[in-house]
């Protein structure tokens, strides 16, 4: 009983490992080997670990995967891996191969183990597959950071350097808005000589140095009015705001003088109308002939006129 089957099992471990031997010698690459020997090996555990699922004791032929990866498909190959399979113990059944669900399921587990080292020999253990392929994505990331921040701090300086730049010109720029407001700048236009030009600014200093000999009042810059331009535009309205006040005074002084002089009574006979102006020469002829509007005109402008002679008409 026990010793027979022990026998048969040790035939079969014999047998398997001289067909394993020329499998290995056969001139296929170690993936495909590998490939054939993990579907044999899957086979077998999904029988050891359901004994009582005959679904799982059948191997079909015509399924795609296993006619592929264990050449079914009558290649000289597929004459070895189908020695394989009887050699575990399976029946040759038309188009299938058949574990009986007489024998043990246990039997099956000593060509489990030799196929599992025959695959640790090709480094196909899908274990170590998972152990390495998180290593190479842990470092991979270290590298790729390094660029982007080589090109961050590029960029700041960069940025740094054209703010510096552009602070420089902005200065300049403003020095030249600023400078004709002193007498001192303004020497060099006024004695007809060219200042040179200041470095960054551009065609705009050439432009407003275009004509020489000339003051900024009568050749303005094309970049804006200066400080002595708005200064000398706020004197002159000043002085027109004067003079209009002025008259506007005078006029209100005149005008409250003709209305006093058109509100009085005695206005002909009033001793301030009736005095000549300083200015009047004497008249000659008859005195008493100059008419009151003549008087009032007289004292009106405060002088004499022409037309204030005597015989007025």
């Amino acid at each position: 009983g026990k010793g027979s089957e022990g026998r048969r099992e040790c035939r079969g471990q014999s047998a398997m490992e001289e067909l394993t031997e020329t499998i290995a010698h056969l001139e296929l690459p170690d993936a495909v080997k590998a490939e054939a020997y993990a579907l044999l090996l899957k086979l077998l555990r999904n029988i050891v670990s359901n004994p009582s699922e005959a679904k799982y004791r059948t191997i079909k032929r015509t399924n795609a995967t296993i006619k592929a990866k264990l050449f079914l498909d009558g290649a000289p190959e597929g004459i070895l891996f189908e020695d394989v399979i009887r050699h575990c113990g399976f029946n040759e059944v038309g188009e299938t191969f058949v574990y009986p669900m007489s024998a043990a399921a246990s039997a099956l587990e000593p060509f489990c183990d030799t196929f599992e080292g025959i695959l640790v020999s090709l480094n196909h253990e899908p274990q170590q597959q998972s152990q390495q392929q998180p290593q190479v994505s842990v470092e991979r990331p270290k590298f790729q950071n390094i660029v982007p921040a080589q090109k961050t701090l590029r960029a700041q300086a960069e940025l740094k350097s054209h703010n510096e730049q552009m602070a420089q010109i902005r200065a300049e720029k403003r020095k030249q808005f600023e400078g004709p407001a002193s007498p001192g700048s303004m020497s060099p236009k006024a004695s007809g000589t060219l200042a040179p030009p200041p470095d960054n600014v551009g065609p705009r200093s050439e432009s407003s140095n275009s004509i020489s000999g000339k003051s900024d009042s009568s050749a303005p810059s094309k970049g804006g009015k200066t400080a002595f331009d708005f200064k000398k535009r706020i004197d002159t309205a000043e002085a027109i705001k004067k003079s209009n006040d002025e008259l506007s005074a005078l006029r209100a002084q005149q005008r409250a003088r003709f209305s006093n002089f058109q509100n009085d009574p005695n206005r002909y006979d009033a001793p301030q109308y009736q005095q000549p102006p300083s200015s009047i020469p004497p008249q000659s002829g008859n005195a008493s002939g100059s008419s009151g509007i003549s008087k009032f005109f007289n004292t009106l402008f405060g002088g004499g006129s022409s037309s204030s002679g005597g015989g007025g008409g």
